[in-house]
C-alpha cells in the first residue's frame, strides 16, 4: 500500500474530528503507518518545536 492509498482511505473511513487533525500518511509497512500532522503555531512550543498539549 502506499501513501496516496492510505490518505485516500483515510479521508473515506474515519471520523469528522479524525480528519479536522489534517493527518497526511508519511510511511506505512505491513503492520504499521506513520502519521503526520500540519505544522501549527497553535501547537508548537517556543523554538518551533511541536508540542502535544493545547
Amino acid at each position: 500500500m502506499t501513501t496516496a492509498e492510505t490518505d485516500k482511505i483515510h479521508s473515506v473511513g474515519f471520523a469528522p474530528r479524525v480528519l479536522a487533525l489534517g493527518l497526511s500518511a508519511e510511511a506505512v509497512g505491513e503492520n504499521r503507518a506513520a502519521w503526520r500532522p500540519p505544522w501549527s503555531k497553535r501547537l508548537s512550543r517556543e523554538g518551533g518545536g511541536p508540542s502535544g498539549r493545547r
